[in-house]
């Protein structure tokens, strides 16, 4: 899933171009929706078995590759983009079936948009989960 079409469209045509599924429509299923509000399914037959979590962030591990990032990337780019990253994964959580697997990336080293998000979502998840089974 990706909100923005341009990169979906680049994202199927990079997993055709691998050669490493033989039909991956039936094995992979791609939609262009806010992710943050993906349709959580109702059933456990109809989650997913992985999910890729690769959230937006604010780049600062890309500055290798690009300098001219580095004058742009302040601290608050972070800490605005930290609540949007817990939503995408807290998300992505609820939609993993029992016992898949959920990937989240960043291409970023802040540990505010990577471990701070991942113990954030797991928090939510499980307080959300213990609240429905009282």
């Amino acid at each position: 899933n990706d909100v923005n079409k341009a990169r979906l469209d680049s994202l199927k045509d990079a997993v055709h171009r691998s050669g490493l599924l033989r039909d991956e429509e039936d094995l992979i299923k791609y939609s262009n929706v806010d992710a943050s509000r993906y349709p959580i399914p109702k059933t456990e037959g109809k989650k997913y078995d992985v999910i890729i979590c690769d959230a937006p962030c604010s780049g600062d591990g890309t500055a290798r590759k690009d300098w001219q990032i580095f004058p742009n990337w302040t601290p608050s780019v972070s800490n605005a983009l930290h609540e949007l990253q817990v939503r995408l994964l807290v998300r992505a959580l609820r939609c993993v079936a029992k016992n898949g697997y959920v990937a989240y990336s960043t291409c970023t080293f802040n540990p505010v948009e990577n471990e701070a998000v991942v113990r954030t979502a797991l928090s939510q998840t499980l307080r959300q989960q213990k609240q429905k089974q009282e």
